[in-house]
C-alpha cells in the first residue's frame, strides 16, 4: 500500500464516492488506488491492482498502452480524453471512454494521475454486444449527490447562458446566499467588476478541447464584501456545460499583503538601524539585507546569483562558520557563529552573527532574520588581554622562582640562629640574658614560619611543590601531629581533642608531611582565634572505592568567627577576613591559601562554616590511597585484655568525656562517665560499697573547683581507694606540673590530647606490666610511676559529662 499526504488523501476519498469508475497512479503510470465503481466495472479488487501497472486493465494491444498518454497530460498539464479498449478481470473486453488528468499541489507539484474509465460497449467472447447503460445509474447518480455535498470548496455546474445549473452548500456557507439566489442570478454579477474582463477572458480561452482554466477573481458576498477564490475549471462537451471548484484563499492574500507590508516595514527599519542586518528564505539564500550591510560588504546579495561565502569569509573560519549555519538551517534552529570576513574596502574585520528562525502563521519554515555585529576591537582587546596575562604568568613564576631561591638562602642562617640560641639557652645565664636570648628564639621561629609560608607557597605558584607517596598510620600522624598543638592549646586553657570515626581506615598511601601541614595551618588557626572553649578535629570516611579512600576532616572552634563578607578573603594570597587580624594575631595570610592548595592536590577542596561571635569549621577532604590491612596484633592484645573490664570517664568538657567514652567503649571497655571530682568520688563510693572498687583511674588533671592533683590525693587518703591505680591527663603547658606527676597515687602521666594507643598501651601497661606493644610513645610526653598489683577494675575519671 502507498502513503498518502493530507492532500492526497483528501482526494483519494473523495474519489471512492463517485459513481465513474476511476484509479489514481503516479507519474510512470502504476496504479496507487482504485474506486468501488472501478472494482464494479472491471472485477479487479484494490490488492489485486494496486503496486501494479496501469495497462493491466488495457486489453493488450499496442495502441492501448498508457504511459506516453500519460507522459503528454503531465507535460501539458490538460486532461487527456478518449475512447479505449479495456479488459475485465473475467477476460472479456469492452469499449470505455477514459480521461487522463494530472492533480497539482499548490506550489505546482503533480500529486497524482487520475483515470476514469465509463463503458461505451462490451463485447462479449461470443461476439454480441450490449449497451454501456448501467442498471447502477440511479444509485451512482444519488453517490454522485452526497460527494458533490460534502466537497468544502466551492463547486459549481454552469451553463453556457451564464447562469448556475447546480451549487454546492459551500456557497451558502461561504457567500452567504441561498441556493436558490444564486441560481436565480447569472455569474456575471457576483464577480467584481474589477475582475469580471479577466474572468470572461479565461472561461473564453476553453474550447473544446477540454482545457482545464486556472483563474483568481473576487466574488461578492450578501453582506456586500468581497472574498479571493482560486477557480479551477474545465469544459464539459456532452452538455456544453462547465464544472468548476474554488478555494477560498482570502486569507492567505491577506496574509500575503500583511507578510510585504510587514517586509517593507522591516526594510525602512533595517536601512536605519547601525548594525548589520538580514534576512534569508528557507533554503539559506540572502533575500534582504540593509544598507549598513551593503556599503559594509559592498555588494547586493539578493541579486546575487552565486555563493559569495568564500569570497567574503575569511578561508580559516569559512568550514565552521557554514558548517553552524547549515546546521542552523537545516534544524530549523537559532545560528550563532563568528568569522572574519572581508570589508569593501579589503580589510578583514571579526563579526558575530546571531539569527532567529523565522515562522509562517501555520508553523512553517520561512529561513532566518539575523544580525552581524563588528566585534574586531573586541576581539583585539581580547587579544592583548592575553599578552599581558601571558606576560603576567611568566613574570609571577620568575617571581616565585626568585622567592623560592631567596627564602632557601634566608631559612639556612635562620636555622643557624635558632640552634644557636637554644644552645645558649643551656647555659648558665642571668634572668636579663636568659630573657633577651628567649625574646631572640621566638622572633626567629616566628620569621622562619614566614618564611616557610613564603617557600611552600612559592614552590606551588612556580609547580615545584612535589609529593610522596608512601605508606603510614593515618591515626598516629593525626594524633603526633596534635601532640605538637597540644601545649600552644593548653597555654590558652583551651581543650584540643580528636575524633576518629570508626570507618576510617588505619594504614594509608600518600603524604603525610603534607596532610600535617593542613592539620597545624587550620588547627593553630583555630587555636590562635580562639580565647576560651574548645578546637575539635573531626576525621570521617566520605567514600571509599577498591582503591582509594576520600577523608573528610573538620577543625571546630570556638573563636572569633567570620563575618559572612569576609568569608571570600579568608583562602586568598597575603589577606586575611580582617587586616587588623595581622597586627593582633600576626601571620602572613598565606596559611589558608596554601593548605587550599594542597587540599585540591590532593585530590580533595576546602571550605569554612562560620557563624561570627560563635566559632568556625573548616572543612576539607583529601583522597589517599587504600593499603592490605596489617594484622594489629598489639591492638587485639591490648583489646583481649581490657574487655569487659568497667571503666570511669572523669573530664569536665564534653567532648573530650565523649571522645574518651567512644575510644576505650569501641575497645571493649564497660564505661562509667563523670563531670566533676565530686562526681568522681561519688562513682568511687559507690563502686566500693558495691563490692567491685575501681583500681585504676585515668583522670584529668586540669577541672574547675578540685583539679586532678587534689582529686587524686583524696582518693589516696580514702583508705577504701587508696590501692587505685591512677593515669593522670595533663596539659603539659603548666609550669610544676612535671614535677606534681611525681606525686604519690599518681601511676603513669600523659599529656593532652591523648592518643588511642597511647592511652590503651598505659592501661594495658598498669594492669599487666609485662605487657608491652612496639608503638611506644614519645617518653618526653608521659611520666611513669611505679606500678603495683594487677587491678581487678578500671575507672577513666572526666569531669565534663
Amino acid at each position: 500500500m502507498f502513503d498518502f499526504s493530507p492532500e492526497e488523501s483528501l482526494f483519494v476519498a473523495a474519489l471512492q464516492s463517485l459513481p465513474i469508475a476511476a484509479a489514481t497512479t503516479d507519474v510512470r503510470g502504476t496504479i496507487r488506488s482504485i474506486n468501488a465503481a472501478l472494482t464494479a466495472l472491471t472485477g479487479y479488487t484494490p490488492k489485486e491492482t494496486v503496486g501494479q501497472p496501469i495497462t493491466l486493465l488495457s486489453s493488450g494491444t499496442p495502441e492501448s498502452s498508457f504511459p506516453d498518454i500519460i507522459r503528454q497530460a503531465i507535460r501539458s498539464r490538460e486532461p487527456w480524453r478518449g475512447e479505449r479498449i479495456c479488459r475485465r478481470k473475467a477476460g472479456d473486453i469492452f469499449t470505455a471512454e477514459q480521461t487522463i488528468t494530472s492533480i497539482e499541489s499548490r506550489d505546482g507539484q503533480i500529486l497524482l494521475v487520475v483515470v476514469t474509465i465509463q463503458e461505451v460497449a462490451c463485447v462479449r467472447p461470443d461476439g454480441a454486444e450490449r449497451t454501456g447503460v448501467d442498471l447502477l445509474a440511479i444509485e451512482a447518480q444519488r453517490d454522485f449527490e452526497l460527494f458533490f455535498n460534502l466537497i468544502p470548496d466551492l463547486a459549481c455546474i454552469v451553463s453556457t447562458d451564464g447562469y448556475f445549473k447546480k451549487v454546492n452548500p459551500a456557497w451558502e456557507t461561504t457567500l452567504g446566499y441561498t441556493r436558490e439566489e444564486v441560481l436565480a442570478t447569472p455569474m456575471i454579477e457576483f464577480i467584481h467588476p474589477d475582475d469580471l474582463e479577466r474572468t470572461v477572458n479565461e472561461v473564453a480561452k476553453q474550447s473544446r478541447e477540454y482545457r482545464t482554466s486556472h483563474f483568481v477573481n473576487r466574488y461578492r458576498c450578501k453582506d456586500g464584501s468581497y472574498r479571493i477564490f482560486d477557480w479551477r475549471t474545465t469544459f464539459n462537451r456532452d452538455d456544453s456545460t462547465r464544472f468548476g471548484i474554488a478555494r477560498d484563499i482570502t486569507e492567505q492574500r491577506l496574509w500575503e499583503q500583511s507578510l510585504r507590508e510587514s517586509e517593507e516595514r522591516f526594510r525602512i527599519m533595517a536601512d536605519s538601524c547601525p548594525t548589520i542586518i538580514w534576512m534569508s528564505d528557507a533554503m539559506g539564500k540572502t533575500r534582504l539585507t540593509n544598507r549598513i550591510c551593503r556599503e559594509f560588504f559592498g555588494t547586493t546579495f539578493e541579486q546575487a546569483d552565486h555563493d559569495q561565502s568564500r569570497l567574503l569569509i575569511h578561508p580559516g573560519d569559512h568550514s565552521a562558520y557554514v558548517g553552524k549555519f547549515l546546521f542552523a538551517l537545516r534544524e530549523r534552529a537559532s545560528f550563532r557563529a563568528e568569522a572574519r570576513v572581508r570589508r569593501s574596502d579589503g580589510e578583514w574585520r571579526w563579526i558575530a552573527s546571531h539569527a532567529e528562525p523565522r515562522l509562517s502563521l501555520n508553523g512553517e519554515f520561512l529561513g532566518h532574520v539575523g544580525i552581524s555585529l563588528d566585534i574586531t576591537d573586541r576581539k583585539q582587546s581580547e587579544e592583548a588581554l592575553q599578552k599581558a596575562k601571558d606576560a603576567a604568568e611568566a613574570a609571577n613564576r620568575a617571581k616565585g622562582e626568585f622567592l623560592a631561591n631567596m627564602s632557601h638562602e634566608i631559612r639556612t642562617p635562620m636555622n643557624g640562629v635558632i640552634g644557636l640560641t637554644e644552645l645558649a639557652l643551656d647555659t648558665d645565664l642571668t634572668a636579663e640574658q636568659r630573657g633577651y636570648l628567649e625574646d631572640v628564639k621566638n622572633s626567629a621561629d616566628s620569621l622562619l614560619r614566614i618564611l616557610n609560608d613564603i617557600l611552600d607557597f612559592s614552590k606551588i605558584e612556580a609547580g615545584k611543590l612535589e609529593f610522596e607517596a608512601i605508606e603510614f598510620d593515618l591515626r598516629q600522624t593525626v594524633e603526633s601531629t596534635l601532640k605538637v598543638l597540644g601545649i600552644r592549646a593548653a597555654a590558652k586553657n583551651l581543650e584540643l581533642a580528636c575524633d576518629f570515626d570508626s570507618l576510617v581506615p588505619g594504614r594509608v598511601l600518600g603524604d603525610p608531611g603534607r596532610l600535617r601541614q593542613i592539620l597545624i595551618n587550620l588547627t593553630g588557626n583555630a587555636i590562635k582565634f580562639t580565647e576560651r572553649g574548645e578546637v575539635v578535629i573531626r576525621v570521617e570516611r566520605s567514600s571509599e572505592t577498591a582503591e582509594d579512600v576520600e577523608l573528610h576532616f573538620s577543625v571546630k572552634d570556638t573563636g572569633i568567627g567570620i563575618p559572612l563578607n569576609k568569608r571570600r578573603y579568608v583562602f586568598g594570597a597575603f589577606s586575611q577576613a580582617d587586616s587588623s587580624l595581622t597586627r593582633t594575631f600576626g601571620g602572613t595570610g598565606l596559611g589558608l591559601t596554601i593548605s587550599s592548595q594542597l587540599a585540591e592536590m590532593m585530590g580533595g577542596r576546602i571550605w569554612l562554616e562560620s557563624e561570627e561571635g560563635r566559632g568556625s569549621t573548616f572543612h576539607f577532604t583529601v583522597h589517599l590511597g587504600l593499603v592490605p590491612p596489617r594484622p594489629e596484633e598489639e591492638r587485639q592484645a591490648v583489646s583481649g585484655f581490657l574487655d569487659g573490664l568497667p571503666v570511669l570517664v572523669v573530664d569536665d568538657n564534653d567532648t573530650s568525656r565523649r571522645i574518651l567514652d567512644k575510644l576505650l567503649s569501641h575497645r571493649g571497655l564497660k564505661t562509667a562517665l563523670a563531670d566533676s571530682g565530686p562526681a568522681a568520688l561519688k562513682a568511687l563510693q559507690d563502686a566500693s560499697e558495691s563490692g567491685n572498687p575501681f583500681k585504676l583511674i585515668v583522670l584529668d588533671a586540669s577541672m574547675p573547683g578540685i583539679d586532678g592533683f587534689t582529686l587524686t590525693q583524696r582518693i589516696q587518703a580514702n583508705p577504701h581507694f587508696g590501692g587505685a591505680k591512677i593515669a593522670l591527663l595533663t596539659s603539659g603547658a603548666q609550669r610544676g606540673d612535671a614535677g606534681r606527676c611525681q606525686a604519690p597515687g599518681v601511676s603513669v602521666c600523659l599529656a593532652k590530647p591523648v592518643g588511642e594507643m597511647e592511652l590503651l598501651e598505659a592501661i594495658a601497661r598498669l594492669g599487666q606490666p609485662a605487657a608491652r606493644t612496639e608503638a611506644q610513645p614519645d617518653p618526653s610526653r608521659r611520666h611513669t610511676a611505679q606500678t603495683g598489683k594487677t587491678p581487678s577494675a578500671l575507672a577513666c575519671v572526666d569531669e565534663n559529662r
